[in-house]
């Protein structure tokens, strides 16, 4: 009977032993089919940021490199303390601390900054292969754009992104590690309505302290109770391109990169030629053997337009050579890609949809047309010359710098002072009037005219912040004047304008200037320690 007994005890001990096995093994396959699971589940994700970072972006016959072999750091300061040593943007997006608003004029090169970081972390976590234990060190880093979250949560935009994958946001998005969400181009929200809804959703969301996500959100200017809404943020100034980036950005381009660089720099009144939107189109042109004798802005725009148009020009004829439709409507189109580019760009900097706006212009040029007949064609040409790519709710701008070069358009005779003012207040139309100044020739006459104007420092000071060329002597005036201002709206725009390094050594020099009033050179130094002025009589 004991020996009975025993063998019943050995047999409980086997059969607990081997419980405590199926457990084990039931729970490491678990573990191993769920870590497997999220990888799965992002590997698309991953590769379509991978691959926007590997392509070159051109529909262009010429080889263009990849925009992670080519891309050159940036660095940005507190908009908080403007005389602060600039971070690199890099530890602003991948490192621990709270939400960051990085604000950028036209053509600073924030989309190509987001794009960067969302590609560099895929290729980062494709490497893991669904093993956390090799996967790098840093954030979960999920890119969207501003538009995808009109009408919408942030949860269902991300989920939508980065399908199938589904967020918890009040949870970590894996094991130990949290989430970043870029979310790129506020300004480009043209409808007022659709960009206050998105901007109190996200201040509602970063008022929540990042412990499992952290927003990083890029935007050009914003009016100053747009900012205000915006304070839950950290904000920051992206700084311009300097010398050295440029270097950095030629010699990992070209093969021969002094005689690029000797030109770029060959006209010192066309600064803005250097900043990384023009220093790529330039970059393309160069290695297509078209430049000028000065990278002038406008003219290098108007060659990479042309260039985009004669690329693989066979296939965009094709598109109006259809069975049926020879005939003069067909030639006409035809001959008028560049003015269609022109339509499609001006629907889209009003918000609007690009095809139906177009269409409707088509039927504005050819009455009796029909322009419903040419939605397919004109969607493929606007597609196929890469300025526009699929969005969400229809064509949304690839490059929006390209797109308000193309809705400057050729400017009327004359510039209007209320219509400049105001699109420069409007953050998706700043690089519309941008263009439009531009290609007036900036005449100092209407800066003077606008100066004299009440409230003429203030507007001449958001030109210049949007980097718009203002005469020495006149931004001098104009600093003196916001310096001593008093106003909320006076100090916004001097913040915003010491994120240029000229600017601010303007502003230092003015501090120590002693042919300006003692006011001036007060202010000046309160600027500088952070405190604000009071208002006070104007300098004289």
């Amino acid at each position: 009977m004991g020996t009975f007994l025993d063998a019943i005890n050995v047999a409980d001990d086997v059969s607990g032993i081997l419980t405590a096995v199926i457990a084990v093994v039931t729970l490491l396959t678990f573990y191993r089919q769920s870590r497997q699971a999220w990888w799965r589940e992002l590997t698309g994700y991953w590769n379509a940021q991978f691959n926007t970072g590997e392509e070159d972006g051109y529909p262009l016959d010429a080889h263009v490199p990849p925009l992670l072999k080519v891309y050159v750091p940036r660095t940005a300061k507190p908009r908080a303390d403007p005389a602060a040593d600039a971070v690199a943007t890099d530890d602003l997006v991948l490192q621990d601390g709270p939400h960051v608003l990085l604000i950028g004029p036209p053509g600073s090169g924030k989309t190509a900054l987001v794009r960067q970081a969302a590609a560099a972390s895929a290729q980062r976590w494709l490497t893991s292969a669904g093993r956390l234990g090799r996967a790098p060190d840093g954030p979960l880093v999920i890119r969207l754009t501003a538009a995808a979250l009109a009408g919408r949560t942030l949860q269902h935009a991300i989920a939508e992104a980065a399908a199938p994958w589904v967020p918890e946001l009040d949870q970590e998005p894996l094991p130990h590690r949290r989430m970043v969400i870029l979310v790129d181009g506020l300004d480009a929200l043209a409808d007022p309505q659709q960009r206050s809804g998105v901007i109190n959703m996200l201040a509602r969301e970063a008022a929540t302290p990042p412990r499992h996500r952290r927003l990083v959100v890029t935007t050009r200017p914003l009016g100053d109770k747009e900012l205000e809404t915006l304070a839950p943020f950290d904000a920051y100034h992206l700084m311009p391109f300097t010398e050295e980036d440029v270097e950095a950005l030629a010699g990992r381009w070209l093969s021969d990169p002094d005689p690029f660089v000797a030109w770029l720099g060959s006209d010192p009144a066309s600064a803005k030629a250097r900043s990384p939107l023009l220093v790529t189109v330039a970059a393309v042109l160069w290695e297509n053997g078209i430049h000028g004798s000065a990278p002038r802005p406008a003219e290098l725009m108007e060659a990479f337009v042309g260039l985009l148009l004669g690329a693989r020009r066979t296939a965009l004829d094709a598109l109006f050579a259809g069975p049926g439709d020879t005939g003069p409507d067909t030639e006409w189109l035809s001959r008028h890609r560049r003015d269609l580019l022109v339509a499609a760009a001006k629907t889209s900097v009003d918000g609007k949809d690009v095809v139906t706006g177009t269409l409707d212009w088509i039927g504005e040029q050819l009455p009796g047309s029909r322009p419903e007949r040419w939605r397919e064609p004109v969607t493929k040409l606007l597609l196929r010359t890469g300025i526009f790519q699929n969005g969400r709710r229809g064509l949304v701008p690839t490059w929006t710098g390209l797109v308000a070069y193309l809705a400057a358009d050729r400017p009327a005779p004359g510039l209007d002072r209320n219509t400049m003012t105001t699109g420069m207040g409007t953050p998706s139309r700043q690089a519309v009037v941008g263009w439009q100044f531009e290609r007036a020739g900036t005449p100092e006459e209407f800066i003077e005219e606008m100066r004299a104007a009440p409230g003429g420092s203030t507007d001449v000071g958001r030109f210049a912040a949007g980097g718009l060329p203002v005469p020495e002597p006149v931004l001098v005036e104009v600093l003196a004047t916001l310096l001593t201002d008093g106003s909320p709206e006076a100090r916004a725009v001097l913040i915003t304008l010491a994120a240029d390094r000229a600017h601010l050594e303007a502003l230092r020099a003015l501090a120590d200037d002693e042919s300006q009033p003692r006011t001036v050179r007060r202010a000046a130094h309160l600027f500088f320690a952070g405190r604000a002025v009071m208002s006070v009589p104007p300098p004289g």
